[in-house]
């Protein structure tokens, strides 16, 4: 496959070799409110957080 962007070659694959960069998710039940950037508030059901980020194959701290 051909991608735009040469240095971005290696991604997007679970490859040996290839750099790991994953994100583990945790889905969590309940209803949540999300603000927008102009502050608009909306409640949706259910939502995903980052329980874990691997960058280059190294632990990273998730945020969320």
């Amino acid at each position: 496959m051909r991608r735009g962007f040469p240095a971005f070659d290696d991604r997007g694959t679970l490859n040996i070799g290839a750099p790991a960069d994953v994100t583990i998710m945790e889905l969590r039940e309940g209803t949540f409110e999300f603000v927008d950037q102009l502050q608009g508030r909306s409640h949706r059901p259910p939502a995903l957080f980052p329980l874990m980020t691997v960058l280059a194959g190294k632990r990273t701290p998730a945020r969320g």
